[in-house]
């Protein structure tokens, strides 16, 4: 039996609290980690885990056998990394999930700072929706978007979200354009129900002047992009982040009005990774190159 490639198995089963869960995260079928946790057992010869229909938890023995996994495989990976980290060129793959509401200039500034520091690293993206507290294995670092609650890995505040007034350029046209904030209250309003109630919006400029103004919500989607699409398509004033804002402002057809002013709600962002790689050259460099693109937007 491959006790490593078992004990990560079983580690992730824990940590996700049910076997469907974990075959999410490790993009495989239930059945296949039902089936490699009843040989776990009976190789060990002891039960780890007690099973409901709904859910799971840990025997006493399998309490333990958890932290002696999470000791092992941090050892066994703190080693391999301490052999790798010989080499004074990094190769080899470096892995980052990334948000999907992520601005494509603010990734593409990122990697082609990683890229110039080092060639010959293949640098994998992979796009989620930035709210979860896991990192399978094989990911070197991911951005997460909200506070975080997982202590088994190190997490670095790079920044924060916050919602930035766009619309169409045809759109302020038609209307003779929006002098006033208050004017909002007058034009259908693309809301992300995140940062704004369904009827009230709070915003804040950078001398710290708050504006309240009544708002009226025409949709409220909590997919970025799909809001930037019914921006682009004239169907009224709505947020958009500003980790997007280099897009949109590259995108001829929209514009950002009130540019002084910000959402007064905003969320942090944060970069994870496990703590056996905090002294890797290649992801210190790749943890500054995120960090430096993500502030670049922070306006």
């Amino acid at each position: 039996m491959d006790m490593l490639a078992a004990m990560r198995i079983y580690i992730r089963v824990v940590d996700c609290g049910t076997l469907s869960g974990a075959a999410r995260e490790l993009n495989v079928g239930q059945p296949a980690i039902s089936e490699r946790l009843a040989r776990l057992e009976e190789h060990l010869g002891i039960q780890l885990l007690t099973r409901t229909a709904r859910s799971l938890s840990c025997t006493e023995a399998g309490k333990k056998f958890y932290e002696l996994s999470i000791n092992t495989i941090e050892s066994v990976d703190a080693g391999l990394h301490a052999i790798k980290s010989l080499d004074t060129s990094p190769s080899g793959t470096l892995c980052i999930a990334v948000p999907i509401c992520f601005d494509d200039y603010i990734m593409s500034s990122a990697l082609l700072k990683i890229r110039s520091i080092f060639p010959d690293v293949r640098v994998e993206l992979r796009f989620y929706d930035g709210q979860s507290e896991s990192m399978s294995d094989d990911v070197d670092l991911m951005i997460r978007v909200g506070p975080t609650k997982n202590e088994r890995l190190m997490a670095f505040n790079v920044g924060t979200i916050h919602g930035l007034l766009f619309c169409s350029k045809e759109y302020l046209e038609k209307n003779n354009g929006i002098q006033q904030i208050s004017d909002l209250e007058k034009h259908p309003f693309i809301n992300q129900p995140g940062f704004s109630s369904g009827e009230k919006l709070s915003l804040v400029n950078d001398q710290g002047d708050k504006a309240q103004v009544m708002i009226n919500e025409v949709m409220a989607i909590n997919h970025w992009g799909a809001i930037f699409q019914m921006i682009k398509e004239g169907q009224g004033v709505g947020l958009l982040p500003n980790v997007m804002s280099l897009s949109a402002s590259a995108e001829k057809t929209l514009v950002r009005i009130f540019p002084g002013y910000r959402t007064e709600k905003s969320v942090p962002v944060f970069i994870m990774l496990q703590e056996r790689l905090k002294n890797s050259l290649k992801i210190r460099n790749a943890l500054t190159a995120i960090k430096d693109a993500i502030l670049g937007c922070n306006s």
